[in-house]
């Protein structure tokens, strides 16, 4: 138990040795915190606030700095896991090579994976994005339906495909429904629409999907790999159109009419 609370006092002093070598640039930021929200008190515009605000840039720059540097100068502190974890994510790539396999492997071991899991999904997702590309071709996939059964991308070949990225917790994903539906009766027979939840646990996609009583094909996007990430989205709700060779036609992020202007113009 002593060997315990030495470990854990360690840890904090170690921290709160991070937070005093920021100490002064945090100070700086609290104040401007302040003098911005007196100026909107006073109904100062948003752009004059905005302005005032920007010497703030710089200063977070040098608490960024100032994390980055103790990880690479202190490579076998436990605390350098956590500091890393408030770094951006280009720091984070040559932060991961220098610490040792002690402290990886150690107490602050699933507080780094979750990171370097989530770090190598986002260079994943980055390399997808490129080649979403219109007239490239779409990733095939398989998930599992609301029935349990799989659903393949490849079942649908030969026809006009929508991908429907969503989740239950997406205000603008639920928003946008009426209007899918009424696209979805429009083009029925001629486009196949397939929403592939993200981010939501089964209770509450077969909830969402009952609710709103959504017609066409609906999958759970689950395990890996991570079809969200294989298609490159990183915003919500985003939609594919997939044409009916399998390649990419259009991609449309965010609840927009182009989407379904885009359809009147393919379907014409």
């Amino acid at each position: 138990m002593d060997e315990y609370k030495l470990e854990g006092g360690s840890f904090y002093d170690d921290y709160n040795e991070v937070l005093e070598d920021c100490k002064a640039y945090s100070h700086k930021i609290d104040s401007l915190n302040v003098v911005c929200m007196d100026m909107e008190k006073k109904g100062i515009p948003g752009d004059s606030i905005r302005k005032v605000y920007a010497s703030a840039k710089e200063w977070y720059g040098n608490i960024l700095k100032i994390k980055s540097d103790y990880v690479r100068q202190n490579p076998d502190k436990d605390v350098s896991v956590y500091v890393m974890s408030q770094l951006t994510r280009d720091q984070l790539g040559d932060a991961f090579n220098v610490l040792t396999d002690r402290v990886k492997e150690g107490m602050m071991a699933p507080l780094y994976q979750r990171m370097r899991e989530g770090y190598e999904k986002e260079l994943a997702r980055d390399k997808a994005k490129e080649a979403m590309k219109p007239g490239n071709p779409a990733p095939e996939f398989t998930l599992k339906d609301l029935d349990g059964k799989n659903f393949d991308l490849s079942s649908l070949r030969g026809k006009y495909v929508v991908l429907d990225f969503w989740g239950s917790w997406c205000g603008w994903c639920i928003k946008g429904i009426p209007e899918m539906k009424k696209a979805y009766e429009k083009y029925k027979g001629k486009i196949e629409f397939v929403g592939i939840d993200c981010n939501d646990t089964e209770d509450k996609w077969k909830k969402a999907v009952a609710e709103h009583q959504l017609p066409w094909i609906n999958v759970r996007n689950i395990g890996e790999p991570d079809v969200a990430v294989m298609y490159g989205v990183s915003g919500y709700p985003t939609k594919y159109v997939i044409d009916p060779e399998g390649k990419i036609a259009k991609q449309v992020v965010g609840e927009d009419p182009e989407f379904y202007m885009y359809l009147d113009a393919l379907m014409k």
